[in-house]
């Protein structure tokens, strides 16, 4: 397996994470998103020094954390945002086009299946007007989360009951890969799943829609940090996953996924001791400001590939 799939070398992607709204719709207890920000606009932190806070308000935010991107030669933009309850698919077209003019060389990964839900009742239109109207704003690939949640309903009504039910999304991404549009897959686990839940998801859920459409570009396993989250707070969970349960979800994931040509880490998950032979794709560039879909948290941060030679 290893010889036949990437993983000879760790490729990296340039890619900041912007954030356009921290508002949501949809509670989740996964995570918190800081809402202490008016609807529809963006906060970063200060990202020529990394320390201290700015608040960019709307499409001034957008362009200016866009041209940042752009003098930083970043080849991935990654938009993310909470439902905001007030974005239409027209306004979502509209972020999207903003961003897509000052960068049309980069591919922007955005538009995860509850936004699109949302987006498609906030509209009255469907899910496939809402992503033909974002693919030709400028989007250029779709973003799996949504079903970073273990797509099993029996644990997601449990963790974020407001979120797309599996079948729901299973259709979504079926119809954007359709449409031509590549996404990713995600999988957060370590809170209330089990291991005949994960094994759900990754062979009953992700593998049968990449041996349909192959439009999944790479999988990203996401450790639950409980720290600070409801799940922590209430008593339902002690703990997230530890260093040998990590290696353990990489190598059957890698497994699982001779049809994905790629296993994510993203920079900063987990220390560099447990990061897996198996994975082949880095993240290693992550900055504008981060609400990890696993804490509850917002901090500016910045981080270069200096080390990921070292890690083939």
């Amino acid at each position: 397996m290893h010889g036949i799939l990437p993983g000879q070398q760790i490729s990296s992607v340039n890619r900041p994470w912007v954030m356009w709204s921290p508002m949501c719709a949809i509670r989740i207890f996964t995570y918190q998103i800081s809402a202490g920000i008016s609807v529809g606009s963006v906060r970063s932190g200060d990202l020529r020094g990394g320390a201290g806070r700015l608040r960019r308000g709307g499409d001034a935010g957008i362009r200016a954390q866009v041209a940042l991107a752009k003098a930083r030669e970043v080849t991935e933009l990654c938009f993310l945002s909470g439902v905001n309850p007030a974005f239409s698919a027209e306004r979502y077209a509209e972020m999207i086009g903003i961003a897509h003019e000052i960068l049309p060389e980069a591919d922007i990964h955005t538009m995860s299946p509850d936004e699109v839900t949302w987006a498609a009742t906030k509209s009255g239109i469907t899910t496939a007007e809402v992503i033909d109207m974002a693919r030709a704003a400028g989007l250029g690939t779709m973003q799996g989360t949504g079903g970073a949640e273990i797509l099993v309903d029996a644990v997601r009504s449990r963790i974020c009951p407001n979120k797309t039910p599996t079948a729901e999304w299973v259709r979504i991404i079926k119809e954007a890969h359709g449409m031509g549009l590549k996404s990713t897959a995600t999988m957060m686990y370590g809170s209330l799943d089990t291991a005949d839940d994960r094994a759900e998801h990754l062979g009953g859920v992700i593998r049968d829609i990449q041996d349909e459409t192959g439009g999944f570009t790479e999988f990203i396993p996401l450790p639950f940090i409980h720290e600070n989250t409801p799940l922590h707070q209430a008593g339902l969970v002690t703990g997230g996953s530890i260093g040998r349960e990590d290696l353990l979800v990489f190598a059957v994931s890698r497994l699982f996924f001779d049809n994905i040509p790629h296993i994510q880490i993203s920079w900063g998950a987990r220390p560099v001791t447990v990061w897996p032979r198996w994975v082949s794709w880095l993240v290693a560039m992550i900055w504008a400001g981060r609400c990890s879909p696993m804490r509850s948290q917002w901090r500016p941060v910045r981080r270069q590939p200096t080390i990921s030679t070292r890690l083939t």
